[in-house]
Order: C-alpha cells, then sequence, then structure tokens
C-alpha cells in the first residue's frame, strides 16, 4: 500500500505482477493487479490485459470486483455494462471516493449528467477538492456536459 499511497504506479504494479505469478489462484491478488492496470494506463493491451486477468472474477459479488469489472468494461467502451456493476459498487462501498469517480465518469457518458453531478458530490465530500481525483473527474464530466450527446 505504501507504494499506492506515494503515487508509485508502476512499482505496485510490479509487486501486483510476481504476487500474481506466485499466486495465481487468488481473487484478492488478480482483482487488485486488475484494477491498478485499468485505472493506471491508456495502453489499450494492458486494459485488455487486465480484463483477461479478472475473467475469473465474474459472478464473484464482491464490490471491489464489481468496480474492477465495471471500470474495465468501460475502458473497453461498454458504458451499458459498465454502469450496474459500479452502481453496485458505489453501495457496497459508500466511504470509498474512488469509486463514486469511477460511477460519475459512467453515469456521464451514458448521458446521465444529474446523476452523474450527484455522484461527483459525494466523491467531493468523500474525498475534499484538493484530491486530483475529484478535479480529473470534474473535467471529463465538464466534457461530458459541454458536448450534446452523438
Amino acid at each position: 500500500g505504501d507504494l499506492l499511497a506515494q503515487g508509485d504506479f508502476p512499482g505496485a504494479i510490479a509487486i501486483y505482477e510476481t504476487l500474481y505469478r506466485t499466486h495465481p489462484d487468488s481473487l484478492v491478488v488478480a482483482n487488485d493487479l486488475a484494477s491498478l492496470l485499468s485505472t493506471n494506463s491508456d495502453d489499450p493491451a494492458q486494459i485488455a490485459r487486465a480484463a483477461l486477468i479478472a475473467a475469473p472474477l465474474h459472478g464473484n459479488g464482491s464490490p471491489a470486483v464489481a468496480d474492477t469489472l465495471g471500470w474495465i468494461a468501460y475502458r473497453q467502451g461498454e458504458t451499458a455494462r459498465a454502469l450496474p456493476l459500479l452502481r453496485r459498487a458505489a453501495r457496497g462501498l459508500p466511504d470509498d471516493p474512488g469509486v463514486r469517480l469511477r460511477l460519475a465518469e459512467v453515469q456521464a457518458a451514458s448521458g446521465q449528467v444529474d446523476a452523474a453531478e450527484a455522484s461527483l458530490a459525494t466523491a467531493l465530500s468523500l474525498a475534499g477538492p484538493e484530491d486530483p481525483r475529484v478535479q480529473a473527474t470534474q473535467a471529463v464530466i465538464a466534457t461530458r456536459v459541454s458536448v450534446p450527446a452523438q
């Protein structure tokens, strides 16, 4: 967790890659690695790898798994599949601002602007306005709101 707190995502990913090689059946390790890969890379190959690692997690009722699977679906352009997963994650992890921010982004992408703004407000109250994730999500939602849906 220390590497993540310091923002050293490559270092954290390297540790989880090692854990995943040594414990390929650990659902927690698979979820954490898939989450890191899908959250911290825009590389389609990394996101596809995250989806592959997360594939055995489908059917697991954990809200953390729903968060990971929902975000991977969204990153792969499957917004309709992502939305219910992220809603379930937000219900199960009500105090996690990251989950709320991911939900807000998917809601905005789905044209649910009011819901997105409500999720963003909840994340803001949980994380505070200085959290860079909040600012990044605000910017993404602002672009979605200002551009008419295609």
